[in-house]
Formats: C-alpha cells, sequence, structure tokens
C-alpha cells in the first residue's frame, strides 16, 4: 500500500516465506514473532500480520534439490532472457512480472496476449526423477469464464480455478495500487474506463514426474469463447523457479 501522507513512515510491506522441515510428532505448534531491534513494540508504533497460511504433510522423507534450474527474483530486470516472449514489466511496489506492457497490444495495453504462449526450454539436465515448478500466475483485465494453464513437455499438468469477472475463487485482487480493483497495471490508470481492470493473482506450486534431460514449458490462457489479444485480456508471471529432485 502506499505511504500515508500524515504518517510518512506508514509502510506495509510485505514477504512470502515458504520453509520444508523435518518433523514427526504428533503436534506442532508455531509461534510468530516481530522484533525492532530495540525492543518489542505495541500497536500504537509497529505491527505486523500474516495471511495465505498452510501447512503441508507427507510421509516421503526430504530430499535436496539436484539442481536448481531456474530461480527468477522479482528484483531481476533480466528473467525475460530465454523466454519467448521475452518481455517484462516493472510492476509499482512489486517487481518484475514477465509480459511486456509496452509491446502488448494497442497503447501497451496488456501483458502477455491469452492467444499467445509463453515458453521456455531448458537442456542437458542432470539424471532426476521429479520436477518442482513454482511461480506466481497474472490476470488482467475483465476475464470471463476463463483459466490459466502450464504444460511441461506438450502435456498439460496444471489448470487454474476460473476466472470471472473480478477476482474470485482462488484468485487473489493485488491490492497495492491507488484505486482498488479498478486499476490497471499497464496503463496505471483509475476511473469509469478501468472499472473492470481487474488486476488478480494466484501462487501456484506443482510437484511432477519428470526425467527427460530436456524440460520445456507452456504457460497460456483461453477464455470460453477463444484465446483474445491484448486490448481485451492477457495474463503474466512471476517469481518463476524450477527445481530437480
Amino acid at each position: 500500500m502506499c505511504p500515508d501522507p500524515q504518517s510518512p513512515g506508514a509502510w506495509t510491506c510485505y514477504a512470502d516465506v515458504s520453509l520444508v522441515l523435518a518433523h514427526t510428532s504428533s503436534s506442532l505448534n508455531i509461534r510468530f514473532v516481530a522484533a525492532v531491534e530495540k525492543t518489542r513494540e505495541d500497536c500504537g508504533d509497529e505491527s505486523y500480520g500474516f495471511s495465505n497460511f498452510k501447512i503441508d504433510l507427507t510421509d516421503q522423507p526430504l530430499m535436496p534439490y539436484i539442481s536448481i534450474v531456474a530461480d527468477e527474483s522479482v528484483g531481476d530486470a533480466s528473467i525475460g532472457s530465454g523466454w519467448s516472449p521475452s518481455g517484462v514489466t516493472l510492476y509499482p511496489r512489486y517487481g518484475y512480472v514477465h509480459g511486456g506492457c509496452g509491446s502488448c497490444g494497442t497503447n501497451g495495453f496488456g501483458l502477455i496476449a491469452t492467444n499467445t504462449d509463453a515458453v521456455k526450454t531448458w537442456v542437458s539436465l542432470p539424471t532426476h526423477s521429479s520436477a518442482e515448478i513454482s511461480l506466481r500466475l497474472w490476470s488482467q483485465d475483465w476475464w470471463d469464464n476463463e483459466y490459466a494453464y502450464i504444460y511441461v513437455d506438450g502435456s498439460l499438468v496444471y489448470t487454474s480455478d476460473v476466472r470471472g469477472g473480478e477476482c474470485l475463487a482462488s484468485w487473489l485482487p493485488y491490492h497495492d495500487n491507488p484505486c482498488g480493483g479498478g486499476y490497471h497495471m499497464c496503463e496505471g490508470s483509475c476511473g469509469a474506463s478501468y472499472a473492470g481492470a481487474w488486476t488478480c493473482y494466484i501462487d501456484v506450486k506443482l510437484l511432477i514426474a519428470h526425467s527427460s534431460s530436456s524440460f520445456s514449458i507452456k504457460i497460456n490462457a483461453a477464455t470460453e469463447k477463444t484465446r483474445e489479444t491484448c486490448i481485451d485480456e492477457s495474463f503474466g508471471f512471476s517469481n518463476f523457479k524450477l527445481r530437480l529432485l
């Protein structure tokens, strides 16, 4: 969120955290703590919160990654290297997202058109049996009963929840903007003409069987009728990671 002019230091920030740890007990206790450099403060000074909390249990032994093939950061402007299309956009107060606002559609209206595939291939991979994929998918504008898809080596491995209109189901609204849902990340504009310009996202993590020495990924989206141009709808993705096990 933006700093309050009445409170210049009142920044709202976040960090996404994912942990894997060995655990065999029949109970689990978790505690969140925050502290400043001097002492722990009350809400009149600082505070914290958390969301999207998940615990996954597995009876499988923890396996180290054989190889970290891709580990993209939202602070890295070069994440488009090797991808087609290769354009990226710097989102305000977030970071770099795949999809070039300046090159998609009239006046840079969207990210990656839903009639376009985002693809990349890696070769000469070490011996492995599984692949872990994680990323944040973005949907821009007013989607009408539409889905995002992920393919690996030509096979469909992920279909998102349907998104219709506003950010529904597991799609979350990108709140860090000056005018709520009616905000277009590429245009950077508010008002009635952008009332349907919702920017939504969903975090995806997949573990799939994979042993080939090459890995090809394709990401796209489709409407109930047809795949659209940037003038209508678009998608993007960020924080992409590929690890082999």
